[in-house]
């Protein structure tokens, strides 16, 4: 059963001449660059931003807007969730929850 789901995930990119086809679009949401529950779901209220989202995939070059690339490389620091803060608000949590780790592995 996991092998045809594989399968079926896989197959779904496949015939797309648009190299950014399934990432999400930040910009579109409801509240801009910012995430809202509605938005990330069972991630809402967490901290450790890298646990899903992997630093080296996560900001690719040829699908973000013209002139952003430069503004997210001095942004982001890719061993610190915190940074995605800046950008992206704090997820449903706290200043607290950041420091103490009680949202999540940070």
């Amino acid at each position: 059963m996991s092998a045809l789901l594989l399968a079926l995930l896989l197959a779904a990119g496949c015939g797309s001449a648009d190299p950014c086809l399934g990432w999400h679009h930040s910009l579109d949401g409801d509240a801009g660059l910012q995430l809202t529950a509605a938005e990330h779901g069972g991630a809402w209220g967490q901290t450790a931003c890298f646990q899903c989202h992997q630093a080296w995939t996560i900001h690719p070059p040829s699908c973000v807007e013209d002139g952003w690339m430069e503004h997210i490389d001095e942004a982001v620091d890719y061993e610190d969730n915190i940074s995605c803060t800046s950008c992206h608000g704090m997820n449903g949590t706290t200043d607290e929850d950041w420091v103490d780790g009680t949202s999540g592995a940070s």
